[in-house]
Formats: C-alpha cells, sequence, structure tokens
C-alpha cells in the first residue's frame, strides 16, 4: 500500500473515532448530536456511501444526507524563502463537506458549520501523517448540484518524507 493510500485509510479511521461526526452523518434529524453513538457496522457502513476517500458528489439521491469526501494535491518538494529539500515534500489534504440543504439546521447549529467545527477539531495539530503537524491552509464555501448541498472545502497542509 502507498503512503497516499494509507494516508486515506488514516483519515477515514480518524472520521469514524469522532462520534460528533458520525451522528451528524447518520441522522439527518435536527436532534442528531442526542441520538445514540453509532455500533462499529453502522460506521463501517458509512464508508464509501457517505465517506468517500476520493472527491465525490453525490448524484440525484431520494434520501436527504451529508458526505465528506477527501482529496489530496499539490505535493511537491519542500520549498521556501532560499531553502529547498528534496527529502520533504509538502502537500494539502483537502476534505469537502456536502449536506443537502433539507436537513442543514439541527438543534445545535447548521450540520455543515458543526461537521466543519469537527474536522477542524479532530485535524489541526494532529501529526499522525508526515512528520510535521497538520495544519489548516484554507476553508471555502462549497455548493453543488444546483444549491442542492452545501458545506466547505477545507484544506490542511501536511509536510512528510520522501
Amino acid at each position: 500500500m502507498n503512503a497516499f493510500t494509507q494516508w486515506k485509510h488514516d483519515i477515514i479511521d480518524q472520521i469514524l473515532a469522532n462520534d460528533v461526526i458520525c451522528k451528524l452523518l447518520k441522522y439527518p434529524t435536527e436532534d442528531a448530536l442526542r441520538r445514540e453513538s453509532l455500533t462499529e457496522d453502522e460506521k463501517f457502513n458509512m464508508v464509501d456511501s457517505q465517506i468517500y476517500g476520493y472527491r465525490f458528489v453525490p448524484e440525484v439521491i431520494e434520501e436527504k444526507r451529508s458526505y465528506i469526501s477527501l482529496g489530496l494535491g499539490g505535493f511537491a518538494p519542500q520549498e521556501s524563502f532560499r531553502q529547498f529539500s528534496n527529502r520533504f515534500a509538502m502537500g494539502v489534504v483537502y476534505f469537502y463537506i456536502l449536506v443537502d440543504v433539507d436537513i442543514m439546521k439541527t438543534d445545535d447549529g447548521y450540520r455543515q458549520d458543526l461537521l466543519l467545527a469537527a474536522l477542524n477539531q479532530t485535524f489541526q495539530g494532529t501529526s499522525f501523517m508526515g512528520i510535521g503537524e497538520l495544519k489548516l491552509f484554507m476553508m471555502d464555501e462549497l455548493w453543488q448540484q444546483d444549491n442542492k448541498f452545501g458545506g466547505y472545502q477545507l484544506g490542511f497542509e501536511v509536510v512528510d518524507f520522501r
């Protein structure tokens, strides 16, 4: 398994370990965070149905759902002011959060904002990938399917050995 595939598996494991994220994805109701925690089977069933290891834009779907998908980009030798390293590579890990507009409101705030906060809390400053800490690189709003799904694109910069 190459490093990028392993990273995606590790990222998905971190997402599934977060109870808030799992509840917000599983339960399309306003009381999602007050519902019971998911079983291991329920978490596993979200992989490749609501959590994707690649950028995914849902096709026409009958159920009101939320999604998180991943992307990797911009990996190149580490370069900074007057410094270049062939030993290290820098890149960005992207998270794409999409929520059906009909289920955005929860008792605790907007679902996409809660997912964004939970992903940031889970990954900001962690070092399970690469040699350095993941650092917030960018965040933009994201709308798809003629504004049927809305959310965010969130990017964390990572540095790794080559």
